[in-house]
């Protein structure tokens, strides 16, 4: 896999197998261009699996074709983790003698290097490309906690070729599916890598940084997919929620159960899931939202939402529109007890039309929050998807701080579903994203089922 500025641009539906694209630059650099770059990342929580592939790309001055570095994981070995490091060249021309080298690249022609290390997945690594002498190019390998450094590799490009670039772009690619001659996107294994922004020793080069971090590809949308602001970079990951096993046409229903016991009654807050649906592109969501008492009641309010444009509904509850976009909105309010676990189940009813209703889990009652129907063609849920807390007062655009956002709690518990071959319902990962990352008291405990979760003052 390679990719090209322009065919990101242009082309991007095109590329069905890289999933993930990042665009790196450098603030300033001297006009002949970077004489070394070193990219560093992190593979804490990635399956040690074969199949993924994170990369991040450059291109050399007076050459056309570019060069790419990165990790993948590979299976334990002999109880040992395994970390294998890429460093390839598709411009033709190129040679080497390194013997962790070939000649070819995916098929095509120039230079293919690679290594495994026995390695620590919790520490972060970093690659370095560096210019040795002429036009011949060297990639190390370095543990950044313990300073061991590996050579994966060393080639020459073609006579004349120039130093390194200021800007490209990366990818994470999962290849298993390169030789594949179809996919779906809810078979994609979940994963998680942190690119992190890149450096460079060159005299004149500063502010290196990653500049954005985009899905792409037939999967868009589709993959459980998410990104999170770290220092220093971006952290890259699918599935907040999945089943492990499902019918390959998808989920008839699934069923969200959250907790607000120790939340304010106050608005602001919105604790939600995702999910959508096969053969459409956008996703829907339900939650739940905290609200001030009223006549000595708590109130809780639920949402149910499409943002897929042709989505239509008779249902009361319900409005046209979703977040100033297309789509339909249903809510409403019911004097509830915030002690109480509720469940939030969307369920297809007929046809392409799904409706959601909220149980207490405590009494039984349960009250129909709204129903929509997608167009026609419209599949079923797919088996997984992310969720959010969002504190939607700050989405008016007045300016704030990070600790100006109030205390809050819920629980998310694991999902379910009464689907015929649907079962292993989790939550896989939960994590802070946005740029009050690290800065809003945020706190995860792993409960029965599921996970608590704290922010704020």
């Amino acid at each position: 896999m390679k990719l090209t500025a322009t065919v990101l641009a242009l082309c991007a539906p095109s590329l069905a197998f890289a999933l993930i694209g990042n665009d790196w630059a450098f603030d300033s650099a001297p006009l002949d261009g970077l004489n070394d770059i070193t990219f560093p990342f992190n593979m804490a929580k990635a399956p040690h699996k074969s199949g993924f592939y994170f990369a991040q790309q450059y291109n050399f001055k007076n050459v056309t074709e570019i060069g790419y570095t990165g990790l993948q994981p590979r299976e334990d070995k002999d109880g040992n983790s395994i970390v294998h490091a890429a460093f390839s060249s598709f411009q033709g021309g190129t040679t080497t003698k390194h013997p962790n080298c070939y000649m070819g690249a995916d098929g095509g022609p120039g230079v293919s290097c690679a290594m495994d290390i026995k390695g620590d997945y919790s520490h972060t690594y970093s690659l370095t490309v560096e210019n040795t002498d002429g036009t011949t190019w060297r990639c190390t390998l370095v543990d950044t906690e313990t300073g061991t450094s590996t050579v994966v590799g060393e080639w020459t490009l073609p006579e004349g070729a120039g130093k390194i670039v200021s800007r490209q772009v990366g990818f994470v690619e999962y290849y298993i599916w390169n030789g594949q001659s179809s996919h779906t996107c809810d078979s994609l294994p979940s994963t998680e890598a942190t690119f992190y922004n890149p450096t460079s020793k060159t005299v004149g080069a500063s502010g290196g940084r990653i500049t954005s971090v985009y899905e792409y590809g037939d999967c868009g949308g589709k993959a459980g997919y998410s990104v999170a602001e770290v220092s220093g970079g971006f952290d890259i990951k699918w599935n907040w929620w999945k089943f492990d096993t499902y019918p390959p046409e998808g989920l008839s229903d699934v069923t969200f159960p959250l907790k607000m016991a120790n939340a304010s009654h106050k608005s602001g807050f919105y604790f939600a899931q995702q999910f959508n649906f096969k053969n459409v592109a956008k996703v829907g969501y339900t939650g739940l939202q905290p609200r001030e008492d009223k006549d000595g009641n708590s109130i809780v309010h639920a949402a149910f939402s499409s943002f897929q444009g042709g989505t239509t509904t008779k249902h009361p509850n319900c409005y046209m529109g979703a977040d100033g976009g297309p789509g339909v909105s249903c809510a409403m309010d019911i004097k509830g007890d915030y002690s109480h676990t509720y469940s939030l189940t969307v369920e297809n009813t007929d046809g392409t039309t799904w409706r959601c209703t909220l149980v207490d889990t405590e009494t039984g009652t349960s009250t129909v929050v709204g129903e929509w129907t997608l167009p026609e063609g419209a599949g079923k849920i797919v088996n997984r998807q992310v969720g959010f807390v969002e504190y939607y007062i700050w989405n008016n655009g007045s300016p704030y701080t990070c600790d100006q956002l109030p205390f809050t709690e819920a629980t998310f518990f694991d999902p379910t579903s009464n689907t015929v071959g649907a079962s292993g319902g989790k939550i896989t990962s939960v994590y802070e994203y946005g740029d009050c990352v690290g800065k809003a008291g945020y706190s995860l405990t792993k409960v029965d089922g599921g996970y608590d979760i704290k922010c704020g003052f």
